[in-house]
């Protein structure tokens, strides 16, 4: 599976490399962006089969990069401190995830296997 993470995060990068390598899913992480904007050009060049990134972001949240995406065959999983009120009734549910930070290898392997059974 290729995975773009896209973190603002100081700790961000290496904490999800780590949980993402206990999954043993053979996730190949294809870039590695601070800000969504500068994603944009390796998502629509590379196609990942998911993008993992924070809910709340500058520039352009996770849920308006899944809309903006929404044409493309990448899914995304939004990491977000809190949860959703509602999730927005535009998104695709079997396209956007949402999970709650701090999360577990295995509450990621969940939904990184839903995600490589609809690839």
């Amino acid at each position: 599976m290729r995975v773009v993470i896209i973190n603002n995060e100081h700790f961000g990068f290496d904490h999800l490399q780590s949980v993402l390598s206990k999954t043993n899913l053979g996730v190949e992480v294809i870039g590695e962006f601070k800000y969504s904007v500068e994603a944009i050009p390796t998502i629509l060049q590379e196609e990942p089969d998911l993008v993992i990134m924070n809910l709340e972001m500058p520039y352009i949240t996770g849920l308006e990069m899944a809309r903006l995406f929404s044409f493309s065959s990448a899914k995304f999983l939004i990491l977000s401190n809190s949860e959703i009120e509602e999730f927005p009734k535009e998104l695709d549910r079997s396209r956007t995830s949402i999970i709650l930070k701090p999360f577990s290898p295995s509450d990621l392997k969940k939904i990184l296997t839903k995600v490589q059974s609809l690839t």
